[in-house]
């Protein structure tokens, strides 16, 4: 099953809550299985065995996603990538890739969901091995949101910018799109469970200089339907945020 044995395995999950102990044999059962795709058998080091079955009965979220991501998972923990908090430059790259090759929507906002469950599991994983305090927990959520934000507003645009093109003021000047985060993102505090409080804002009234010109309110009227889309929408990834819009002026028909 590991280096170690099956022994080992099941000695850590004999020391775990009564209770817990049925799921984490079953999820290891399927864990450590033989993978069809490579005819070998996934091998985790000695050390590594405790954090991940800990990590497994304190998380079902942990469970699903170790699963669908096993050999990333697997990839992750033999590069000791774990070793230190997410680096969100990377989390960058990694969406920019996708949004930059001019890939369709759907496989963007599969990369999107995957990218950020694929973090929070290093997060949490820190969280049970005791690595991260709360102070650093909070840091690294906050971060990673602002990150996978920051690129859905990028990636907004370029996705509407061969129908549209960019908005512009009377000068010509482009008119950016500024996000201000509120509650805890806004106070870098977010948590597992919390959504996120945006406000979106331009500084011009214009028209965008593409194809279809459309007024600068209508382009972000859609852009940030499609910034909403990109991060809460369900799929069968799941979703990045929930995104709460209204607080801003007149709520839901702001």
């Amino acid at each position: 099953m590991t280096g170690a044995g099956n022994k080992t395995v099941e000695e850590i999950i004999a020391n775990l809550p009564e209770a817990l102990q049925g799921n984490v044999s079953l999820w290891a059962e399927r864990f450590f299985a033989v993978d069809e795709s490579t005819n070998d058998v996934p091998r985790i080091a000695v050390n590594q065995l405790g954090p991940l079955l800990r990590l497994i009965a304190t998380s079902d979220f942990a469970a699903r996603v170790s699963r669908r991501e096993q050999h990333w998972l697997r990839e992750a923990l033999a590069h000791g990538e774990f070793d230190a908090p997410v680096e969100v430059a990377k989390v960058r790259t990694y969406i920019d890739e996708s949004c930059s090759a001019g890939a369709d929507e759907d496989s963007i906002r599969s990369r999107f969901r995957r990218c950020r469950n694929r973090q929070l599991l290093h997060i949490l994983w820190r969280v049970v091995a005791g690595t991260d305090n709360l102070k650093e927990t909070l840091a690294s959520l906050s971060d990673l949101a602002d990150t996978l934000i920051e690129a859905a507003v990028a990636c907004s645009g370029d996705l509407l910018e061969s129908r549209f093109g960019m908005p512009r003021n009377s000068d010509g000047e482009p008119i950016p799109m500024v996000v201000i985060a509120m509650g805890k993102l806004g106070g870098h505090e977010l948590n597992f469970s919390s959504d996120v409080d945006l406000i979106f804002l331009y500084r011009d009234e214009g028209e965008t200089d593409g194809p279809r010109a459309i007024s600068a309110h209508e382009y972000f009227a859609r852009r940030v339907r499609k910034v909403v889309s990109l991060l809460d929408d369900v799929t069968e990834d799941g979703f990045v945020y929930r995104v709460d819009t209204r607080l801003r002026p007149f709520g839901d028909s702001g």
